[in-house]
């Protein structure tokens, strides 16, 4: 729930995309190799 996190929706969504990339950007290293 948002009041938990205090963090409105909108704000959640960017955080999911944000740890989104960042998932994919830490993997790409594996990826490579």
């Amino acid at each position: 729930p948002s009041r938990i996190t205090a963090v409105s929706s909108k704000k959640q969504r960017e955080l999911a995309q944000a740890i989104k990339r960042a998932r994919f950007l830490a993997l790409l290293p594996y990826a490579v190799k």
